[in-house]
């Protein structure tokens, strides 16, 4: 039995990942995150609704890991699993979300693996899904096994259809070909946005789809706003400010988190005097540079490199997904010229949403 936690931001869905390092922006597990994230009030992205329109869904799990023979081997982890119903009862649908990546090995190289296990499987992929052993070897491997996964989760719920989807953020639809060429062996011709039978399997329906994303899930959604409520950064940011005490944002920011004013100026007096970054983290989500960049120093280059000092930080030791930059009573544009630079560089890649905070924001 599972104990499932509803989500509440993308974010949610890092600790799910088998490998926490494919969480970046751009990649395919952040960015099918902030799709379905976005539209899940409305029961799923429109380019899915659209290929299934009849179906209507009511759950859905990210990393959703289905067993497949051998016992005790590595279970076939479909990167979003959506239960939905339609007028013929319950769908189930594998969603594999894809940008740039490829498929994984193809069946030739699989097969290349000696161990008794990867044969097993193999055999067992091909027998569920009525193939013969002698496919195309560059067949891809995972629309095999996220086939079945989808078939054996359409059985362990209950219901009569399965649906194995490639959600693709790609600009050019990357390897639609080797999808193409999986469907043309159950004799199937495929199009993007349109669902296609590949057959029926113990009484369950196996369909499978390629449907294209929006593009802006791909990249940092990065808003400016003028000022923002204290209150409002208590839901899952971790703020970047600097490092000053009275009635600057690091006070104020602190009082929320019911930090001690002596806490907070140690923070702020080790900031200033070392000339680096620090952070409050864990006990606060709250990090500053020091003040002398905000307000003594008119240089958006020297502002950039700390905040940029900032945000390896996170990357090291914080691993905040949602970031917000605040540095009123200090806002100049060569303050948000070095955000906006800072925001640029690779280590900023973990970020899904990132809000400023300024004065003069647009």
């Amino acid at each position: 039995m599972q104990i499932l936690i509803p989500t509440t931001t993308p974010g949610d869905w890092k600790r799910l990942l088998a490998r926490e390092t494919h969480w970046k922006v751009g990649r395919s597990a952040m960015t099918l995150a902030k799709c379905w994230e976005e539209f899940k009030l409305e029961g799923g992205p429109p380019e899915v609704l659209r290929m299934l329109p009849s179906a209507q869904f009511f759950m859905a799990l990210p990393e959703y890991k289905v067993p497949l023979p051998p016992a005790g081997g590595r279970p076939s982890q479909t990167d979003l699993f959506v239960l939905g119903r339609d007028a013929d009862g319950l769908i189930a649908v594998s969603v594999e979300g894809k940008v740039d990546e490829p498929f994984g090995p193809t069946l030739e190289e699989r097969r290349a693996d000696p161990s008794g296990g990867v044969q097993e499987r193999i055999n067992y992929l091909l027998s569920t899904l009525q193939l013969p052993e002698a496919i195309p070897g560059q067949i891809r491997y995972q629309l095999l096994h996220r086939s079945v996964a989808a078939l054996l989760s359409a059985r362990k719920f209950g219901a009569r259809r399965a649906f194995m989807l490639v959600h693709s953020f790609s600009e050019v639809d990357a390897w639609y070909e080797d999808f193409a060429a999986f469907a043309a062996l159950f004799g199937v011709t495929v199009e993007p946005g349109k669902a296609c039978l590949l057959g029926e399997f113990d009484g369950i329906r196996l369909e499978a789809g390629w449907c294209r994303g929006d593009q802006r899930f791909r990249t940092t959604h990065v808003i400016m706003v003028g000022s923002i409520e204290p209150r409002d950064a208590l839901g899952g940011y971790h703020i970047l400010t600097f490092a000053e005490t009275g009635f600057a944002m690091l006070s104020i920011y602190g009082r929320e988190f019911g930090m001690e004013n002596s806490r907070l100026q140690d923070c702020a007096d080790k900031a200033n005097d070392e000339d680096r970054c620090e952070t409050l983290h864990p006990m606060a989500p709250i990090s500053v540079v020091p003040r002398k960049y905000i307000r003594d120093l008119d240089n958006a280059d020297l502002l950039s490199a700390q905040i940029r000092e900032f945000l390896a930080m996170n990357k090291a030791r914080i691993g905040a997904s949602r970031l917000l930059i605040d540095f009123r009573a200090g806002v100049a544009p060569f303050v948000l010229q070095g955000v906006q630079m800072a925001l640029a560089s690779a280590d900023a890649d973990v970020f899904e949403h990132v809000t400023v905070v300024g004065s003069n924001a647009q």
